[in-house]
């Protein structure tokens, strides 16, 4: 029991008058193993891989949030994409947005890449992430 981890979500969105409400409730898998990597991550406007070390499982549980603090919809998003395709984004992250996602086999943390959308500047980017191996 000492490796195991809790994670729990809740997503509660409320516009006028729509109100939906989705909490799954939590899940407790079992942590085989220490966290792969956890800090801060820059990026510019070229892709570049989000880890290089291989220490979690292909599988890991993957969280990610955007640090930035700007509202500018464009210089402050985060595209996330895998290294191996055709850099494609599967997922951006706008200032202070969230993700949680698990990799699959072909997703490892290591295929995992970001960078800042806007390539008309120079801009540059920071990602706050963790990956937990189950």
């Amino acid at each position: 029991m000492a490796d195991e981890i809790s994670l729990a979500l809740t997503c509660d969105i409320t516009k006028d008058n729509l109100k939906l409400f989705f909490r799954p409730g939590t899940i407790t898998p079992d942590l085989g193993s220490t966290v792969n990597d956890a800090g801060v991550r820059t990026c510019s406007t070229s892709f570049a891989a989000l880890a290089t070390t291989g220490g979690a499982a292909t599988n890991g549980y993957i969280f990610m949030r955007n640090l930035s603090t700007g509202a500018t919809a464009t210089n402050d998003v985060i595209d996330i994409a895998h290294t191996s395709a055709t850099s494609q984004a599967f997922c951006r992250l706008g200032p202070g947005e969230i993700a949680c996602f698990r990799g699959a086999t072909a997703l490892a943390v290591t295929n995992i890449a970001i960078r800042v959308q806007n390539t008309a500047a120079a801009s540059t980017g920071a990602l706050h992430y963790l990956i937990l191996s189950p």
